[in-house]
């Protein structure tokens, strides 16, 4: 079946079969100017897009539409279906970005106001802070600190502007987003007020040490250089890593909390974690994982791995209650104790790349895992490590930096910076993403049905081992069932079919 074109500009869409009879009803609706068109290898589809910024999917039989449009943030020059179909490729202002051609399958969505243009290309930083009830978009550059709503890409507060901005190398917001820290290039720490851009306490100048030479191994950067900060939960310490251990600051102060806290390691902390009280601070450094009692100033127990073992640390999170720690080496996941350092549950497997990044859902009953190489994000049961459902398709997002629910667990947000094979455009990704997290997988699967799963798709679909219930409120059963349907509370534990 050959097909002719859409007509837009306003008008109603027209699909065509080549000897020009009309192929369904007209669909009637203003969908700007379509600039792009493509058909599916099997000619089941039929894919636009255009001024309006969204790419439609068609169905080529009865020219309806196939699911929800796909927003973009720049109009889409062109479209195109892979070889084998599965997949759309348009290009959106200078980025290329890659989608699932299945209409059902629950795309990732990039998020207002994140675009590659719009973030990554002006050199920026960003990132999303999930610890309040309303996330919020930081945006760092130039001098400059931004903070946006993640829901509606509004501005929030006045632009931040200060030359303590400049030159920086690392920065993190305090989880109330009151205070920004950043360590600029000659290793010095400033803290900002987010509300005025004034200059807080004093600032830390972090001494730093000479360049180590490791045996038969590169030359590691000088002791004291801040590799990683994080603000305490009530936002009065700051916690720094480097190659020499961890330090603790008063930042009001500008001074040293007690001694340096130290594992006799080489290699630098990558990552700082306090407990929601703040008496614990979880380090991750490429080989161990250490737990540090932030009163005492001293190690608790011995690290999870430790010197010359058999981990390699690629990233690490602590669960909500503060009872687990998950750690990713290579592909593979690894959960522990916090208290005991014993393993929790066998490896979880599933990647085949690694992991860049981890996190627990806010209840603990999920993790997320991402992987910039492989190109998947994937949801874990936490307690068994089995897979739910099936890898969600990150091709679009680009380099996937970091992972995180919100903190109604509705969400999880993924930010990424845009990837290219040589650094030149076209660009893919980049920006702030989102998709529903395990507390709206219910709502988001109602919107798709007419009617409360079958036996058979809640098998498919859901699992095979929890009866099927009422899923969606106020929905007809598809058929008729023996006994009362019951309600249902979402989230419950998932398991794969």
């Amino acid at each position: 079946m050959g097909l002719g074109t859409y007509m837009s500009a306003g008008s109603p869409l027209h699909l065509w079969s080549a000897d020009g009879v009309p192929i369904g009803e007209q669909v009637i609706g203003n969908y700007g100017d379509i600039y792009a068109v493509a058909i599916s290898p099997n000619g089941n589809d039929v894919v636009t897009g255009g001024s309006d910024r969204t790419m439609l999917l068609w169905d080529a039989h009865t020219g309806q539409l196939k699911g929800l449009p796909l927003s973009f943030q720049e109009p889409l020059q062109a479209v195109g279906f892979t070889p084998h179909g599965n997949r759309i490729v348009a290009i959106s202002g200078d980025t290329v970005q890659v989608t699932n051609a299945d209409s059902n399958a629950g795309l990732i969505a990039e998020i207002s106001t994140s675009t590659t243009a719009h973030l990554a290309q002006l050199g920026a930083g960003y990132g999303i802070n999930t610890t309040t009830d309303s996330p919020r978009i930081f945006v760092l550059s130039d001098g400059t600190f931004r903070q946006l709503d993640a829901d509606t890409g509004d501005q929030i507060d006045q632009i931040t502007v200060s030359d303590e901005l400049q030159d920086w190398v690392q920065a993190t917001v305090s989880p109330d987003n009151r205070w920004l820290a950043v360590v600029r290039q000659d290793n010095a720490i400033h803290v900002i007020d987010t509300s005025n851009g004034q200059p807080q306490g004093r600032a830390i100048a972090v001494p730093q040490g000479q360049a180590i030479a490791v045996p038969q191994g590169p030359v590691l950067p000088p002791p004291g250089l801040v590799t990683t900060i994080e603000f305490s939960p009530d936002g009065n310490t700051l916690a720094t890593g480097s190659h020499d251990g961890i330090r603790l600051w008063d930042w009001r102060e500008g001074r040293q909390l007690g001694e340096t806290l130290t594992d006799q390691g080489y290699y630098s902390f990558d990552n700082l974690v306090f407990s929601k009280d703040g008496s614990r601070l979880f380090s991750q450094n490429f080989d161990s994982i250490g737990t540090w009692d932030t009163v005492k100033r001293q190690a608790i127990g011995k690290p999870i791995g430790g010197r010359h073992g058999s981990y390699y640390f690629d990233a690490m999170a602590l669960s909500n209650n503060g009872q687990r720690i998950a750690a990713s080496y290579q592909n593979k996941i690894q959960q522990w104790d916090a208290a005991t350092g014993e393993k929790i549950g066998p490896e979880i497997t599933g990647h085949n790349q690694t992991v860049n990044d981890i996190a627990y859902s806010p209840d603990d009953r999920y993790l997320v895992s991402v992987s910039s190489l492989d190109h998947t994000l994937r949801f874990w049961n936490a307690d068994s490590g089995s897979q739910i459902g099936e890898p969600v398709d990150t091709t679009a997002v680009g380099d996937i930096s970091s992972v995180d629910f919100s903190h109604d667990g509705r969400r999880v947000f993924v930010t990424a910076t845009p990837a290219s094979l040589d650094n030149n455009p076209p660009f893919v990704g980049g920006g702030i993403w989102a998709l529903p997290g395990p507390a709206a997988w219910a709502d988001a699967l109602c919107d798709k049905l007419t009617s409360n799963p079958s036996d058979e798709q809640w098998k498919e679909w859901i699992s095979r081992d929890i009866p099927n219930i009422e899923l969606c409120a106020g929905k007809p059963a598809s058929r008729p069932r023996n006994g009362p349907m019951r309600s249902a509370t979402w989230p419950w534990r998932v398991s794969p079919p």
